[in-house]
């Protein structure tokens, strides 16, 4: 009796191993296939992972080219500023240059024609820049009619023989106008010289000769200036002679481009000043 309830357990144990040995294999089974379903899940996260490394580099390799571009296109625009920087430099430098120029030249101009009773401040720079386009002419004034007397024996005493003069006068009827001659003025002696010119202050012009190699200019005891002789003409008035205190002046220029109106604005008036400058360092180019 005593083996066969020994039996029995024994048989029961060895049931209940089965039973538990079955649920372990169940519970095995279980996690196996947990296992494997998370083995899955952590390849595909790895593959997924993978590809999003690849498309990270991918764009990190654009990155880098899309920065090296930028690193060119910046090392280029800190040349473009660098040369835009250097032109600046230059420009202000010019700028101040021709400031300093143009001080210069007013500070010349502004010296010109002190003693002048006719030339206002603005025409000194213009009558200068007809005679020379450099400013190194120096004025000197030879001869005033108002201190020396309207009379060509005075012109004649402080103008004869001195060089490049230019002459400036207003007349009663409150017209300024005047002329320079490249060639001493002397007696009997004729001026060719191409520079020669009249001008108007009040109108601001020049007026050159017509054509070249015509008589410019002529020296005589009878007049002080005289400009477009008519030693080459018959019985034609000269175009601008001073007699004494009287401007003559025909109605249209033969030698000279100007009509009556653009000088004087008639014949036979009579000076009211009468201003004559020896022009010094001028040069004949």
């Amino acid at each position: 009796m005593l083996i066969e309830n020994q039996n029995e357990e024994i048989k029961n144990e060895l049931d209940k191993l089965n039973i538990e040995k079955e649920e372990s294999k169940k519970n095995m089974t279980k996690i196996e296939k947990e296992l494997n379903d998370t083995i899955i899940i952590i390849k595909q996260e790895k593959d997924k992972m993978k590809n999003l490394t690849n498309k990270i580099l991918e764009e990190n390799d654009e990155l880098k080219n899309w920065t090296k571009i930028k690193e060119n296109e910046i090392n280029e625009l800190k040349e473009k500023i660098k040369n835009i920087n250097n032109d600046n430099n230059y420009l202000e430098n010019k700028v101040n240059r021709i400031e300093n120029e143009k001080e210069e030249r007013n500070k010349y101009y502004n010296k010109l024609f002190l003693e002048s009773d006719i030339i206002e401040k603005d025409e000194r720079k213009l009558i200068s820049k007809w005679i020379s386009p450099y400013y190194n002419l120096k004025f000197e004034l030879l001869y005033k009619g108002s201190r020396d007397g309207f009379t060509n024996e005075a012109f004649i005493s402080r103008c004869y023989s001195k060089g490049p003069t230019v002459f400036v006068a207003k007349l009663v009827n409150s017209r300024r106008f005047g002329g320079f001659a490249p060639d001493s003025w002397k007696d009997g002696v004729i001026g060719y010289d191409d520079k020669a010119f009249l001008f108007s202050l009040d109108n601001k012009i020049k007026y050159g000769p017509k054509k070249k190699g015509n008589r410019k200019t002529y020296g005589q005891t009878c007049s002080s200036v005289l400009f477009g002789p008519n030693n080459d003409e018959a019985n034609v008035q000269d175009d601008l002679p001073i007699v004494n205190d009287i401007v003559y002046c025909r109605n249209k220029g033969a030698k000279f481009n100007f009509v009556t109106d653009d000088i004087t604005g008639g014949t036979n008036i009579k000076l009211e000043e009468y201003e004559v400058y020896l022009v010094k360092n001028y040069v004949n180019y």
